[in-house]
């Protein structure tokens, strides 16, 4: 093999490795920044529009880089960028969560209810266009180099002989143009399979971006050893990003917060396991509250004689609801969505005996509920899948379908169309019931609650709304052919049976039939309360336009001015302005 077709080949293999490393980044920066930004529409929006900006840069500057190479007759200049490059993404680990911090505080100060975009333009910025850019200085600058087509001696240096032919007239140059290229195409396809179904749910964020570096340096090292240049400050680079793998670097996004049990990471969320004196609680995010939580009376081995206080209750006092419902008497629900099985839980306490079939897309967020939740299959057996997908290959029947949906912020659009809830609605059972929760401070910004209220009422007619007290949850039910009149119906049927065995036994017993029926009773009393009818002319959701995270973004950002004007009160009394703030400060860090 000739020179210029070794080195043809090394070209191609770095071309390869850049095109992986830069998608590598890419998808592990979504999941450095969703903890604190979500990892919703206009989040990917940003991560995606300014690496191609970063790219697009990269590339005209490795052009001008390339055209002063060939007049020097070395390559050492790309690849000493790439050193840097590697160098900044293996920091991008120890430093990032503590800079995104900084920057959403930031962020909250001067962007208002704009805090997500600006944020992630912000933590963008600073963290990952200064590697793209060099990143995408290769492949120009690979391209220019081998076109001038390289004459190598024997002497192990790169050289350029004025007196070899134009390559442009050579014949074969495009070849080796669109070579190069291909090669970092598919570089790029690997590295996207690579970090999202293996480095990135196998072993982290943090070991992703260290994986890439290591092999960015292991390329620079393996260049200065064959050129003969200077070779050491690539080995020492490699040798501190494979010491920093072997460090117990972990998924601590929220590491300003105590009684955390668990923190992860999965194909699709962070994940998060925390308690305290009341309740455990998991949560998917560090800034945008609670998912899913469970009284630590129930952990303890205790049953749940009380109602959550949660939305929770309001999803099990949707069997008011239901036609046929009778005290004591087991049903059959479905929960697409389940989280860590709270509602199923708190099911079995109130009916016990019911089935209830759980979907839950994220296999890892099934082994947190057997885990630290304390699912079981008595309270649901679990199908790890998606819950459209699920109810179109299954064709079984349900009294209760219960969707508790969330992808970040948003409900998945195709979970809120029209063509869901008529698949939805094939598998009620006759008198059956749908509730629907909707979450993110809904109940004061409505754009999502008419949207899918406008689509549930197109396939079910009569949909009812209720606000669980204390929560930023708004429940959806649909009854086809019911009303709010079976909610009266439900709670004398409670009442009559509480009254009865009352009488018969003389006292109430934990986990005995007035125990349960005092509980279900008490949940179908909070929506007998609070649920009203709703109506809404807003343009009915399908598969072809329903846009959910644009409108669960615009209710997001009206809940965050709405948290940030308070939060600014509490800064105009400590004085206002920057001193304000740093007292704000101080008072948060002493709790």
């Amino acid at each position: 093999m000739s020179a210029f077709r070794r080195r043809l080949w090394f070209y191609r293999i770095s071309a390869f490795i850049s095109g992986m490393s830069v998608m590598a980044v890419e998808l592990a920066a979504s999941r450095l920044l969703a903890p604190y930004f979500s990892s919703s529409l206009p989040v990917w929006s940003v991560i995606i529009g300014l690496i191609m900006a970063a790219m697009a840069f990269g590339n005209y500057r490795g052009g001008k880089l390339a055209d002063r190479a060939v007049a020097k007759g070395s390559d050492a200049a790309l690849y000493r960028r790439m050193l840097i490059a590697a160098l900044w993404i293996a920091v991008i680990p120890l430093v990032g969560k503590y800079l995104i911090v900084a920057v959403a505080a930031i962020a909250a100060v001067v962007a208002g209810s704009q805090v997500i975009v600006i944020g992630s333009i912000l933590a963008c910025l600073l963290l990952f266009v200064a590697p793209m850019v060099l990143l995408g200085m290769v492949s120009p600058f690979l391209v220019r180099v081998a076109s001038a087509r390289a004459d190598d001696k024997g002497s192990g240096t790169l050289s350029f002989d004025d007196k070899v032919p134009d390559p442009l007239s050579s014949g074969n140059t495009g070849a080796v143009i669109g070579s190069i290229y291909a090669w970092g195409t598919l570089g790029s396809i690997l590295g996207t399979f690579l970090a999202s179904f293996v480095t990135i749910p196998d072993v982290g964020v943090a070991r992703t971006y260290l994986l890439f570096a290591v092999a960015l340096a292991a390329l620079v090292l393996i260049h200065a050893l064959a050129t003969q240049g200077r070779w050491w400050p690539a080995a020492v680079a490699l040798v501190c990003c494979v010491a920093l793998l072997a460090a117990p670097l972990g998924a601590n996004y929220a590491f300003w917060e105590k009684g955390i049990l668990y923190q992860g990471e999965s194909s699709y969320n962070y994940l998060q396991v925390s308690q305290d004196d009341t309740a455990r609680y998991f949560s998917t995010n560090v800034l945008f509250g609670v998912q899913s939580l469970l009284p630590r009376q129930y952990l303890e081995g205790r049953t749940i004689d009380q109602p959550t206080g949660e939305y929770y209750d309001g999803m099990i006092g949707a069997c008011g609801l239901l036609a046929n419902f009778t005290p004591g008497h087991p049903i059959d629900a479905l929960m697409l969505g389940l989280g860590t099985g709270t509602c199923p839980a708190l099911l079995q306490q109130a009916l016990p005996g019911s089935t209830c079939t759980g979907v839950e897309l994220d296999s890892k967020i099934v082994d947190v509920a057997h885990k630290y939740f304390a699912l079981t299959p008595a309270d649901c057996q679990v199908v790890v899948g998606d819950g459209r997908s699920y109810i179109q290959q299954h064709t079984q029947k349900y009294d209760l379908i219960m969707v508790d949906a969330y992808q970040d912020v948003s409900v998945p659009f195709y979970m809120a169309s029209h063509e869901f809830y008529t698949l939805a609605a094939s598998r009620l059972k006759p008198g059956g019931v749908l509730v629907c929760n909707v979450n993110m401070g809904t109940r004061n910004n409505s754009a999502v609650v008419n949207a899918l209220a406008a689509t549930m009422s197109s396939v079910f007619g009569p949909v009812y709304a209720y606000n669980p007290p204390g929560t930023s949850n708004t429940l959806l039910y649909a009854a086809p052919g019911g009303s709010l009149v079976r909610l009266n119906s439900s709670l004398q049927a409670c009442s009559a049976v509480e009254a009865d065995q009352a009488q018969a036994d003389g006292r109430v017993c934990p986990g005995s039939l007035v125990a349960s029926t005092a509980l279900m009773r008490q949940c179908i009393q909070g929506v007998a309360d609070g649920a009203a009818p709703i109506h809404s002319s807003a343009r009915v959701l399908t598969d072809d336009r329903a846009p959910t995270e644009l409108l669960a973004n615009k209710a997001l950002n009206n809940m965050i001015a709405e948290q940030r004007a308070g939060i600014q009160q509490q800064v105009d009394a400590e004085g206002g302005g920057a001193r304000g703030w740093w007292r704000y400060l101080q008072t948060l860090l002493a709790q």
